[in-house]
């Protein structure tokens, strides 16, 4: 279990560090696409940390 809570971390770590890298190369330079790639790194971020819920589907 804590292995597994310590790879969600680094994989969130890494993303918010790319995102934050795209965000500032993007506003820097102009480059509108790296602002949009900056906000999709930051939602796969997110998505890493918190995951999916699963919905239950059995009506019972």
């Amino acid at each position: 279990m804590l292995r597994n809570g310590f790879v969600r971390f680094a994989v969130f770590l890494a993303l918010i560090f790319a995102a934050i890298t795209f965000y500032s190369m993007g506003i820097k330079s102009g480059a509108f696409i790296l602002v949009i790639l900056g906000f999709l790194l930051e939602g796969s971020a997110w998505m890493a940390i918190f995951g999916r819920r699963k919905v239950n589907t059995n009506k019972t």
